[in-house]
């Protein structure tokens, strides 16, 4: 199976990395990183009080876990509010829907980046040749096609149940029958199945990075 994908941008690069994938989440709610909410929501925030219902997003106090609590936004005076996210009092969650930025799908393999694999509401943009427009994460073109084939060795969970859940507009989370590797590989040249060379910009500028060949004949010494 191969799909279209959507990067992070060239200053929010998603990661190279290897980890396992153990479950997925169909209508995932989305708890927006304090980077983002200091940075884009606050600001979008003390310009319209209303900016939070429009989204469908809740909000809550501390850190998240079972201590932290719903608040009210219409208590708090964001105007006052400073955008530094070291201090950040405050915790923004959108709850699932057609509008939230991580789709109906998202799929997790945890890892130290906190980076996963989800579906997108912006779909217009795989269309793009150039596509990197996320904040870290990996927008797929095809969510439901990759979780019916994770899905495959659980009878009770065909596309058609998969579509059935998604309606119902809840969050769920469903384990995978079995883990499975996931390789994030970042190339600028190579050769297709045709045999053709294939180029590509290098996006996050990693090809510039130093060849240590110093450190390279030392492992080799070591044999």
């Amino acid at each position: 199976m191969s799909m279209k994908i959507i990067v992070g941008k060239t200053e929010q690069r998603s990661c190279v990395l290897s980890r396992k994938m153990t479950y997925l989440e169909l209508n995932p709610d989305w708890r927006v990183p304090d980077s983002i909410a200091t940075k884009e929501i606050l600001p979008q925030l003390k310009k319209n009080p209303e900016y939070l219902a429009k989204k469908k997003m809740r909000v809550f106090g501390g850190d998240w876990g079972n201590r932290s609590k719903e608040i009210n936004p219409a208590t708090v005076d964001w105007s006052r509010v400073k955008a530094k996210a070291s201090n950040f009092q405050y915790k923004f969650r959108q709850d699932p829907g057609v509008s939230n930025p991580l789709g109906r799908i998202k799929f997790i393999f945890p890892n130290e980046c906190e980076i996963y694999l989800h579906d997108t509401p912006t779909r217009h943009l795989f269309g793009r040749t150039r596509r990197a427009f996320s904040h870290g994460c990996i927008r797929i073109e095809k969510p439901l096609d990759l979780a019916t084939h994770l899905l495959q060795d659980k009878n009770s969970w065909t596309r058609k149940k998969i579509m059935a859940e998604i309606r119902k507009e809840k969050r769920q989370v469903v384990m995978l029958p079995d883990p499975i590797n996931v390789h994030i590989y970042y190339g600028t040249a190579w050769v297709d199945q045709e045999g053709i060379l294939q180029f590509r910009d290098d996006l996050y500028r990693i090809d510039e990075i130093p060849y240590k060949v110093a450190a390279c004949s030392a492992r080799l010494g070591e044999r």
